[in-house]
């Protein structure tokens, strides 16, 4: 008999990084990243996605206007960018079993999973501003960040028409989404 069991799942990623600092006061960064993988579907021509960030600070403290006795260190910080995920459970082909009917003893196919051709990376972009402080001789310190995510194109069950394709009635499919935000004292 066949052996269908073999997946060959491929990926490959490309990184930039970048950071400069200039006076020890300001300083930006940038990364870029492109993933590729081959279990993307055919309808979204998304095999490649970029992803990336950037960011910069501004350390107020070491400003000669913010010279106070009672001030140590005052940094503010922002950054955006987005990231990927990818669920290797999803598969742009069917995937399908090839067992033996109970009362016939004939082999059968039975769909196990349901392909989706229109399958694609899902998507956060996050946004976060955030202040580092310290004061009174470095008594009291801490940081305050502020972040807002927003999730697009994840995978989410969705209705489906199953008299076009056997008894399931839900698909997972890039369906998702959602938005995030808050704030992290520390």
């Amino acid at each position: 008999s066949p052996d269908f069991t073999k997946t060959v799942n491929r990926f490959v990623s490309t990184y930039i990084n970048f950071s400069d600092i200039w006076k020890e006061k300001y300083g930006i960064s940038f990364s870029f990243r492109q993933d590729g993988a081959n279990i993307f579907g055919a309808n979204t021509n998304d095999k490649w996605s970029p992803l990336w960030s950037v960011g910069g600070f501004w350390d107020l403290g070491k400003e000669q206007f913010m010279e106070l006795p009672w001030l140590d260190n005052l940094k503010l910080r922002a950054t955006f960018g987005y990231s990927g995920n990818v669920d290797l459970t999803r598969t742009p082909e069917p995937i399908a079993n090839i067992e033996t009917a109970r009362y016939t003893n004939y082999p059968m196919l039975s769909i196990r999973n349901l392909n989706d051709p229109s399958l694609r990376w899902e998507k956060v972009g996050t946004f976060n501003l955030g202040v580092d402080y310290a004061l009174l001789k470095n008594r009291i310190s801490g940081s305050v960040d502020y972040y807002l995510k927003n999730g697009k194109d994840l995978y989410g069950t969705t209705d489906y028409d199953y008299t076009t394709w056997g008894a399931q009635a839900t698909v997972v499919k890039n369906v998702g989404a959602m938005l995030g935000h808050g704030l992290d004292l520390a």
